[in-house]
């Protein structure tokens, strides 16, 4: 594949728009973890059990969410959801910041607002994974997987290593007010970003949403019986302790939104 087919993707405004917010909320994503870690060791002296408490805090909601954020998304649209969940992200975030930096965070403070952000992360992520096919055509839908894929590669160096330099030279409440600018910036990229409107289809006469939470709440409960699906969520639960990494778990559980999408649309044009 040639320089200019690799590129071409950029050449769509709401790829480019989609691509530049990506890019933005993964520099973000990868500062947070570890600037998030020294800004709980700072307020609580050093004290280990504290960092998975707030961590636990963070995570354990966006676990949770990350299927039912799928459905949220299809409700209310992707780019409204994304721009909730990055605007509420850079509130959070930044208040975490604001606390830190002057000096008047507090354990509990801290636990409640990454409580927070794993909330609306979980409801955001399964948005941004599954625009990325409705803002490039169809074509160019390969190149344009690689390019964030190659993004994604480069930022989990880097991200830490920013945020690693932030923390020393002016302390974890300055970059963690990086990471809220970051996820305010991605929110107003995403603003930018047109898509298609939603198709409603037509059977028996009467006009079926495919957003309906019937339909939805059957769907995902036929997927969730599949084979081998508990052994695939427990296997990136798994890469997601060693690795430190929400790859992992995060794709196994959007392969089941995905795959509860496409038996939902099944039924109902058939």
């Amino acid at each position: 594949m040639t320089w200019s087919a690799s590129l071409a993707p950029l050449r769509e405004p709401n790829f480019r728009y989609y691509f530049l917010s990506r890019l933005v909320n993964m520099i973000g994503n990868a500062m947070a973890s570890l600037a998030l870690a020294f800004a709980v060791l700072k307020v609580t002296d050093d004290d280990p059990a504290a960092v998975g408490y707030v961590l636990a805090a963070h995570t354990l909601p966006m676990v949770l969410l990350l299927l039912w954020g799928g459905v949220v998304a299809d409700r209310f649209g992707r780019v409204a959801v994304l721009q909730f969940s990055n605007i509420t992200s850079a509130v959070s975030q930044g208040i975490i910041a604001a606390l830190v930096i002057t000096g008047t965070a507090e354990l509990w403070s801290l636990i409640v607002l990454s409580l927070v952000h794993g909330i609306v992360s979980g409801v955001g992520f399964p948005a941004m994974a599954s625009m990325l096919p409705s803002v490039v055509p169809k074509e160019h839908l390969q190149p344009a997987n690689a390019l964030v894929s190659l993004a994604r590669s480069g930022i989990v160096i880097i991200g830490p290593t920013v945020a690693a330099l932030l923390v020393v030279s002016v302390g974890p409440g300055w970059a963690l007010a990086v990471d809220a600018t970051t996820w305010l910036v991605s929110g107003l990229l995403l603003g930018l970003v047109r898509l298609p409107t939603v198709v409603r289809h037509e059977r028996s006469g009467l006009l079926v949403d495919t957003h309906d939470d019937t339909d939805w709440a059957r769907a995902l409960g036929r997927v969730l019986t599949e084979p081998g699906l508990h052994d695939r969520l427990a296997a990136g639960a798994a890469a997601q302790a060693r690795e430190f990494s929400w790859d992992a778990t995060a794709g196994a559980m959007l392969e089941t939104y995905e795959r509860a999408r496409q038996l939902m649309r099944a039924e109902v044009t058939a």
